[in-house]
C-alpha cells in the first residue's frame, strides 16, 4: 500500500535537451521531422506565411484556416468531416501574427489515409458564402464578447501605447465589419497565404519512414504558389509612459493592465530580463503574487510577462481587482518592479525560482508535441536557434546580482504605462 502519510523525496530533474529535428527538403519547402515517444501517433503540422498583422483585416486568416474544411472541389463539408473523425484524427486551426495553419493529429496507421484529405482541403477550399457567413457571424460574437470583459478592453489599450498606435497588431476588430466579411475576401486571404506557396512543415510523433515519405510527397506538392510571402515586419513604435482609466458599464471589478517596452530576444540580456520578470510576477510564488494576493489580499491573482515578437518586447502585468483597490494594486507593483533592483532574490528564493523556471524547460521535453511546439516557436516568434540550450545555461548560473543588474537596466516603474478598465461610475 502506497504510503500517502511521507512526502515523497525530492530529487534534481539533472540534465534536459530537446530531441534534434531532421530536416527534409520537400521540393521548394522544408519539412521538420521529429521522432520520439512510444505510442503510435503523429502529428503534422503545416504553416503558411502571413497572419493577423500581414493582411488588411486581421480576423481574416482565422476564416482562412477554419473555412477549408468546410468544403472543397472534391468534398462537402460533411465529407471532410466524415474522412477525419472516421479515422479518429483531430483537426485543428491556428493563426498568429505573421503565420497561418492546421494541425492534424492521429494514429500512424490512419495517417496516410488522411494526406489527400489534406491537399484537397488546403488547395481548393470552396468558401462557400453560407460558409462565410456562419464564420463572420462567430468571429463577430467572440468580438462583441471581448468588448465586455475589462481584461480585455485594458490590455487592448495598453498595447496602443507599446506598439504604436498605427501598428497592424492594433487594428481595430470591430465586430459590425467582421459580420461584413465577404466570400471574396477569404478567398483572397487564402490565396495571399495559403495558396502563396510559401510552406513550412512539422511531423513529430512516431512516423515510419514511408509516412515521413508520404508527407514529403504531399507537402512539396502543395507549394505549387508563386512563393511570394506577405510577411510584413513593422517594429513596435512605443509611446511615451501613459495613465489611462477606461470604463464599462455593467462590469463586476476592474482591471489593471500595466506594461514597458523591453528588449527584444536576439538581446543577450533577453533571457535573463525573463527571468527577472519571472521572480516578479510569472509563477505563484513570485514577488506581486505574494505581495499583492497573499500578504494584502487586494486580487485573486497578478501575473507579469515578458513577450517577444519580430517587432519587439514588452514586459506585461496584469491583474483583476475590486474597484476600490485599484490605487492599490498600481502602487505595490511600481514599488515591486522597483525592489528587483535593489533587493533582488536570493537564497530560498533564488532557489524556487531556478527550479520553477528549470522544470518549465522540462515539461517541454515530455512529449515529441511539445518538443515539436518549441521548434515551432522558433518559427513563429523569432526565437534563436540556440534558445533552449541558453536558457539552460542562464538558469544554472543566475545570481542575485545578475538579477539586480537586468532589473535595474530595464524594469524601471517610471516607464510603466498603466490603463485600468473599472465598473461605469
Amino acid at each position: 500500500m502506497v504510503d500517502r502519510t511521507t512526502a515523497p523525496a525530492l530529487h534534481n530533474l539533472g540534465d534536459i535537451s530537446l530531441v534534434p529535428e531532421e530536416i527534409i527538403q520537400a521540393g521548394d519547402c522544408r519539412l521538420h521531422v521529429l521522432k520520439a515517444g512510444g505510442q503510435e501517433v503523429s502529428r503534422l503540422t503545416l504553416l503558411w506565411d502571413g497572419g493577423s498583422a500581414d493582411v488588411a483585416s486581421r480576423w481574416l486568416p482565422e476564416m482562412v484556416a477554419e473555412g477549408m474544411r468546410e468544403g472543397s472541389a472534391k468534398m462537402n463539408g460533411a465529407e471532410i468531416a466524415d474522412a477525419i473523425d472516421s479515422r479518429g484524427a483531430k483537426y485543428g486551426s491556428r493563426c498568429d501574427a505573421h503565420f497561418t495553419g492546421i494541425e492534424i493529429l492521429a494514429l500512424n496507421r490512419h495517417f496516410e489515409g488522411l494526406l489527400p484529405v489534406l491537399s484537397e482541403i488546403c488547395i481548393n477550399p470552396l468558401y462557400e458564402p453560407r460558409t462565410v457567413e456562419i464564420l463572420s457571424r462567430n468571429a463577430a460574437s467572440m468580438s462583441a464578447l471581448r468588448r465586455h470583459r475589462v481584461a480585455y478592453l485594458a490590455a487592448r489599450e495598453l498595447n496602443v501605447h507599446l506598439k504604436g498606435a498605427n501598428h497592424p497588431d492594433n487594428a481595430d476588430d470591430d465586430p459590425e465589419r467582421i459580420a461584413q466579411t465577404t466570400r471574396e475576401e477569404v478567398a483572397a486571404c487564402h490565396a495571399a497565404t495559403i495558396g502563396s506557396g510559401c510552406l513550412e512543415a512539422y511531423l513529430c510523433g512516431t512516423p515510419d519512414d514511408k509516412l515521413v515519405a508520404s508527407v514529403s510527397d504531399m507537402v512539396a506538392g502543395m507549394a505549387r504558389g508563386s512563393r511570394k510571402s506577405i510577411i510584413d515586419i513593422r517594429p513596435y513604435v512605443p509611446e511615451e509612459p501613459v495613465r489611462k482609466d477606461l470604463y464599462l458599464e455593467g462590469a463586476c471589478q476592474a482591471a489593471v493592465s500595466a506594461g514597458m517596452p523591453a528588449i527584444g530576444r536576439p538581446d543577450p540580456d533577453y533571457i535573463a530580463l525573463r527571468l527577472a520578470v519571472m521572480a516578479l510576477g510569472g509563477f505563484f510564488s513570485s514577488r506581486l503574487m505574494s505581495k499583492i494576493r497573499e500578504e494584502k489580499g487586494l486580487t485573486y491573482g497578478i501575473s507579469a510577462y515578458l513577450s517577444g515578437t519580430y517587432e519587439g518586447a514588452s514586459v506585461h502585468v496584469e491583474a483583476q481587482c475590486d474597484v476600490e483597490y485599484v490605487e492599490q494594486v498600481i502602487e505595490e507593483t511600481r514599488r515591486e518592479i522597483a525592489r528587483m533592483a535593489v533587493e533582488p532574490p536570493a537564497g530560498e528564493e533564488l532557489q524556487r525560482l531556478k527550479m520553477h523556471a528549470w522544470s518549465d524547460l522540462a515539461s517541454i521535453t515530455d512529449s515529441p508535441f511539445s518538443m515539436a511546439a518549441n521548434y515551432i516557436s522558433r518559427k513563429t516568434f523569432g526565437m534563436p536557434a540556440d534558445y533552449f540550450e541558453r536558457q539552460l545555461q542562464e538558469i544554472r548560473s543566475l545570481t542575485p546580482e545578475r538579477l539586480a543588474e537586468v532589473s535595474a537596466r530595464y524594469l524601471n516603474p517610471e516607464r510603466l504605462s498603466v490603463v485600468t478598465c473599472s465598473p461605469k461610475p
